[in-house]
């Protein structure tokens, strides 16, 4: 069986929540990475990792770490599994909620 379309996707696994930074820079290293429509070359992802490295989390302010982040359209989102997010960041669960929309 083959399939006309693969479903691809990258992902950010992060000891730090800086979700506001993370989503402004990984918004267009995606949109070039999927662009360039050859899968193999990581080169472009391999240079985002070694720059979100570099950051030094932990000298960022609330403000840099929420940036960009809209809580209320979060919240409307969700809708009914708010509680169970708010669940998971009681429990200090990493959450992370990304839209294109």
């Amino acid at each position: 069986v083959s399939r006309s379309i693969v479903q691809k996707a990258v992902c950010v696994l992060s000891r730090c929540p800086f979700f506001g930074l993370l989503q402004q820079r990984l918004s267009p290293v995606t949109h070039a990475y999927f662009d360039q429509k050859d899968f193999r070359c990581t080169a472009l992802l391999s240079s985002f990792h070694a720059q979100l490295d570099s950051v030094p989390f932990e000298k960022l302010s609330e403000g840099e770490l929420l940036l960009g982040m809209d809580h209320s359209t979060i919240f409307r989102g969700l809708r009914h599994e708010l509680l169970s997010v708010l669940k998971a960041i009681l429990l200090e669960g990493k959450v992370l909620v990304y839209s294109a929309s």
